[in-house]
């Protein structure tokens, strides 16, 4: 079913540029530029700073599910499920249009079509951890994105996202108004790499702690995909 921007606050000026940028966005990718589409396991671990520590906190809450925001091709994330990092997880994605490749890759009964501001088809409660390499800094309703992130994740889930710097201090700022613990790292550039944790878990592990360890061991992460 095509994604809109229906529901609470319909016809709010963000609602409107959220529903604008979503088309926008989908045919940039039919014309096949702007957005890079098809990224590996291994670039996934060097853009997100390291996953192995995050996926270890993860398998303690319980709830095994792992969503990728805007997946492309799913390539990325299907390496990731197949390799000793992620095992015991499960793996789910959304795209922004059915792409070549998704069927091959992680596979369409996984893959949503729907956009991070809505998360559209994704139940309440029912993700432990969601990722995101650059498809969250270009949304025009920041709110909006982790509103529906906060709507999806369970009590003490993570959220890691890559991306550019002027988006994620919005991001801290609205996921801190929610009480998540949030640290953020400098990769290169405006890039950075972002890391909250729900309130209401039982762990007592930081987000500081947890990017941290993976920052410091990425490199030898990449070696553990297939």
């Amino acid at each position: 079913m095509p994604e809109n921007s229906d529901g609470a606050g319909k016809g709010s000026k963000e609602r409107i540029a959220a529903a604008r940028q979503l088309r926008n966005a989908r045919a940039r990718e039919r014309e096949q530029f702007a957005y890079t589409v098809d990224r590996t396991g291994a670039d996934y671990i060097q853009e997100l700073g390291g996953v192995r520590h995050l996926f270890s906190y993860v398998k303690t809450l319980g709830n095994p599910k792992v969503l990728d925001i805007g997946a492309g091709t799913t390539r990325g994330v299907s390496e990731l499920a197949q390799s000793a990092l992620s095992e015991g997880l499960d793996f789910e994605a959304t795209v922004l249009r059915n792409r070549l490749g998704v069927k091959e890759n992680l596979g369409e009964e996984q893959t949503h079509i729907t956009s991070a501001e809505t998360l559209r088809g994704i139940p309440d409660l029912s993700v432990a951890c969601v990722i995101a390499v650059y498809s969250t800094s270009y949304s025009d309703a920041p709110n909006l994105v982790i509103e529906s992130i906060d709507r999806v994740l369970v009590p003490g889930g993570a959220v890691k996202m890559g991306g550019y710097e002027k988006i994620f201090n919005q991001f801290i700022h609205l996921l801190q108004a929610r009480g998540y613990d949030v640290d953020d790292r400098e990769k290169w550039g405006e890039f950075r790499v972002l890391l909250a944790i729900k309130p209401g878990g039982a762990s007592t592990v930081t987000a500081a702690e947890l990017i941290k360890a993976d920052e410091e061991s990425f490199e030898e992460q990449v070696k553990l995909l297939k």
